[in-house]
């Protein structure tokens, strides 16, 4: 972080990057030269909603939310969240499953979100890193990497000469 946090929260109508204050030409520019942490949000999803605005279809995350822009410092708080559709699918499906099981309180979350250079249209991609250690019984993909592993694979053989 490149500053400290201000602990003087502020209550907004919706946590996303923009009005964390990462407009898409800053982002550009911050990742000229390299990769940015942008922030912190963590909080509990209580439902998902989905809709169409003036750049096409949204989803959005209701619950309670806090981020923290790691370049200022500023802390934010809403109870509206819309994630870089990078990790949205991923986080909706979580929440999905949760809310299947009986006694749904909320889906615990905690990402940093970052972005890099790359050769999109836009300049950049968004970089997400979990931070909540994700559980084997929730996490599909951890379990298959955790098989795959018990299953080690041989060396391919060496070429003969």
């Amino acid at each position: 972080m490149s500053k400290e946090v201000n602990n003087d929260m502020e209550i907004i109508n919706k946590i996303s990057a923009k009005n964390l204050g990462f407009p898409k030409e800053d982002i550009r520019d911050l990742v000229k030269k390299k990769n940015a942490i942008l922030f912190r949000v963590y909080g509990q999803i209580t439902n998902v909603e989905h809709g169409d605005g003036d750049h096409g279809p949204w989803t959005r995350f209701v619950g309670m939310f806090e981020a923290i822009n790691l370049i200022d410092g500023n802390i934010v708080r809403s109870s509206k969240l819309f994630l870089p559709a990078s990790v949205t699918g991923m986080v909706e499906g979580d929440v999905l499953d949760a809310k299947a099981k009986e006694g749904f309180a909320g889906f615990q979350m905690a990402y940093e979100i970052g972005a890099k250079k790359s050769d999109m249209a836009i300049g950049y991609e968004y970089t997400i890193k979990n931070l909540i250690s994700p559980s084997e019984e929730k996490d599909i993909l951890l379990q298959l990497r955790n098989s795959l592993e018990a299953t080690k694979v041989l060396p391919a053989p060496k070429k003969k000469k």
